[in-house]
């Protein structure tokens, strides 16, 4: 399609050369109308004469093909060169830029409808003002199909195979790989149209990033050390309209794993360009695809099955962050690593033993073999019968649900200014209707993974240690201690937990009460009071006869802290 023209002019007339002298080379243009008779020119008119070569050939490689071949002869006459140098000069640009860019499979479509907007897997674009062109169709796409065709791995490997021999070598990543291949899995189950997004949390050299490779496996897995929100659906002004697909990321992503080994510069960024970069993402999280109208390109995006699954690393989120993703309705979950202290024995027997490269190797190999097995094994994926799947099993998830929901509630707690009194807003829970869906086939993903299609108590473990550590970080704490000391806690308690001071540690018990998490009781110290276990604050507490304050769940989440919710649970290591 011709670009619009001010003057009205026929591509190609003379009038047309007007136009692209005065619109496109208007550095051009002052140099013809300065020097009329050919004389010799100036420095500066010589500046001038390359920048306008060079801002014309910029543009005539951002037009389409058609686009092009309309004012191909009309540049050329104006820069005096013949049409032949124009062409080397174009595909030239065009392949640097694509070297730059890189190359992308291009999603199915069909030609529009007359005065309709094409709304299929593939691109949505906006009708045009003449509805009787259609738009050319590209190729289809060769991974459009789901689950996408792998080839078949270089060694038969089990799950009881590849879950020992990360254990082996890595002890304390086992349990956060086992659940990242949980989520992995999700993408075999036909059913499954909502997109998963795990973030690994610790702290720096916790081995977030060494559980996340073992997953980068070709054709399974898009990885990528960051991203922008404009990177999903391109809107780039430099890149023109037919090759905007080949950056594109959705298309790259569609029904593979992204890895994103730090989402912390993403955290770590100003709160405006947070809230950018999460509306967007939480959109792309729907599995819907995405659709960007801008002013340079005008309406395109993808519409359809654009499921995928997400895997990413990050350092502990600030409570901000937390605060955004509640306003936004959260698509994340998170799964504390809790990596252990080392001691010096252990760092120096990482030095003597083998290198921690070499362990990586090993463990990505059989890894990639491991989740090609199961690709082989379910070619055309699951069709999951639900009715199998045992009540109890599913009741544990509602019950994980619930409580996430209010868990990532928005609440704002501050002094009264009257002793140790609190006020609070009103808190904003969200419903746990997503959380129970994505928790469930979080449990689907881990029963595939060991060969079932039915959910077993088996795989419950997952589901809770996601559901307690995807709450914001204090809470997720405070509750963990709830659940560590049979469901009640002191002040005292929480403020060893948190290593915070007792206002502190006050503020975020009140906050837990507001949920409904909890209710507040007073507790008497205990006589006599063991010096390891009692501070000097507590000791004083009792001599002048006061009592503490304490916290205990409610009935409605008092399940949580029994034997039988323990007995479903793993044996994480501690801090």
């Amino acid at each position: 399609m011709t670009p619009p023209n001010k003057t009205g002019a026929e591509p190609g007339s003379s009038r047309a050369e007007k136009t692209v002298a005065t619109t496109v080379l208007p550095e051009q243009s002052l140099v013809n109308q300065s020097n009329p008779e050919g004389s010799p020119v100036t420095d500066t008119s010589s500046i001038l004469a390359v920048k306008a070569r060079e801002k014309a050939l910029n543009w005539l490689a951002r037009l389409s093909d058609t686009e092009y071949e309309a004012y191909r002869n009309a540049v050329a006459r104006q820069l005096k060169v013949p049409p032949s140098i124009l062409d080397k000069e174009r595909a030239a640009r065009k392949k640097q830029s694509e070297r730059i860019h890189g190359a992308a499979p291009q999603p199915a479509r069909r030609p529009l409808k007359a005065n309709a907007p094409e709304k299929t897997d593939g691109v949505t674009v906006s009708p045009q003002p003449d509805s009787s062109k259609l738009l050319p169709a590209p190729k289809p796409s060769a991974d459009a199909q789901r689950p996408l065709r792998v080839s078949p791995p270089a060694k038969q490997v089990s799950f009881d195979e590849w879950h020992a021999l990360i254990a082996a070598n890595f002890p304390a990543l086992f349990r956060p790989a086992e659940i990242c291949a949980s989520v992995v899995a999700q993408l075999l189950i036909n059913d499954v149209t909502n997109p998963f997004a795990l973030a690994l949390v610790d702290v720096p050299s916790s081995g977030k990033t060494i559980t996340l490779n073992f997953f980068d496996v070709s054709d399974l897995a898009y990885t990528t050390d960051s991203f922008t929100p404009a990177s999903f659906v391109s809107h780039a002004s430099n890149v023109g309209r037919d090759d905007l697909s080949k950056v594109d990321l959705l298309p790259r992503i569609r029904f593979r794993t992204l890895i994103v080994r730090d989402l912390a510069p993403i955290f770590g960024a100003k709160e405006d360009d947070v809230l950018k970069t999460m509306g967007i993402l939480t959109r792309v999280l729907d599995g819907e695809g995405l659709r960007i109208d801008s002013g340079v390109h005008g309406g395109r995006g993808y519409s359809g099955d654009y499921t995928f699954m997400l895997l990413a690393g990050t350092t502990p989120i600030p409570p901000r962050v937390f605060k955004i993703m509640g306003t936004l309705g959260s698509r994340l979950f998170f799964l504390a690593l809790h990596s252990p202290a080392k001691g010096q024995d252990e760092l120096i027997a990482q030095n003597r033993v083998g290198t921690r490269s070499e362990k990586e190797r090993v463990c990505r190999k059989a890894t990639e073999n491991f989740l090609r097995t199961l690709w082989s094994r379910f070619p055309d994926g699951v069709n999951w019968n639900r009715e199998r799947d045992l009540e109890d099993c599913l009741r544990v998830i509602a019950q994980c649900a619930q409580l996430l929901a209010v868990l990532r509630g928005t609440i704002q707690v501050w002094p009264s200014g009257f002793g140790e009194t609190l006020d609070h807003s009103v808190p904003i829970i969200e419903q746990p209707d997503r959380i129970n869906c994505l928790l469930y086939n979080l449990a689907r993903g881990h029963a595939l993974l060991a060969g079932r299609t039915q959910i077993s108590q088996a795989d419950l473990a997952p589901v809770l240690e996601v559901a307690f550590d995807s709450a914001p970080t204090i809470r997720s704490k405070v509750f963990r201690g709830l659940l560590e000391h049979n469901g009640t806690l002191k002040t005292s308690q929480v403020e060893r937990i948190l290593r915070c001071s007792k206002p502190t540690a006050l503020k975020e018990m009140e906050a837990l009460a507001v949920l409904g998490i909890v209710e507040k009781i007073e507790v008497e110290f205990e006589q006599p009071i063991p010096p390891q276990l009692q501070t000097q604050v507590e000791a004083l507490a009792v001599k002048e006869g006061r009592c503490e304050h304490a916290i205990r769940l409610v009935e409605r989440f008092a399940w949580f802290g029994c034997d039988e919710c323990k007995s479903l649970r793993w044996a994480m290591p501690k801090c």
